[in-house]
């Protein structure tokens, strides 16, 4: 009898160290293949009607607005309607920020006392960068909370160096923030983040997101 109950505790051990190793495998495989979110993100410079082709009769910074993918890639494709300025995309796990950064620093001569040039670079780059953190609610909607900073030269330089080509003088910068939370439905047409508009052209950056199984 004796030999019985150990021979029966031996394979009740064995069945739980089993079960514990696969529950183990189970977990590791599901943290494994959790979705990841497909950012993209997308800058747009446009002739003065493109929103009103897309169906948009105007844009208020900072208000969302979706416009049809199947629309908008109809009309990128005509170079005379708009064309793609940058692009860039991302995949990052929900709950945390992904960054995408389009343009690079600019460099510029500074006028020391006896004369001669320092060369130095802009703090930010001269473009646009956007901060995101999506995140998936319980019905699969997309959450992207981002924050576009697009930097930009707001006065041309005023004196050019002969030798180098380079600006003479520190650049005047202007900055754009965007810093909001968007919903974005899955899947989601482009949303317009964020823009600039003049009467004859239209500067938008589009946004989009895409849950990745």
């Amino acid at each position: 009898m004796n030999k019985f109950l150990r021979l029966a505790c031996i394979v009740i051990l064995a069945l739980a160290l089993a079960i514990t190793i696969l529950r183990a495998k189970a977990s590791s495989g599901s943290a494994a293949s959790k979705p990841q979110v497909l950012v993209e993100a997308m800058i747009v410079q446009a002739r003065g009607k493109f929103l009103e082709d897309l169906g948009c009769a105007s844009y208020v910074p900072n208000q969302q607005v979706t416009i049809p993918l199947a629309k908008l890639l109809w009309l990128l494709a005509d170079p005379n309607n708009a064309k793609v300025l940058a692009s860039a995309k991302l995949k990052t796990p929900p709950g945390q920020t992904g960054t995408i950064t389009t343009g690079e620093k600019l460099k510029y001569l500074v006028k020391k006392d006896d004369g001669s040039f320092e060369q130095k670079t802009t703090e930010m780059p001269i473009g646009t960068m956007l901060k995101v953190t999506p995140t998936i609610d319980t019905d699969g909607n997309i959450l992207l909370a981002f924050k576009f900073v697009h930097c930009t030269v707001v006065e041309p330089p005023r004196e050019i160096d002969s030798e180098t080509g380079l600006p003479v003088g520190e650049p005047v910068i202007g900055l754009t923030v965007t810093d909001n939370a968007r919903t974005l439905l899955k899947p989601a047409d482009p949303m317009i983040a964020a823009g600039s508009s003049t009467p004859d052209a239209q500067r938008l950056i589009l946004i989009r997101a895409e849950i990745l199984k």
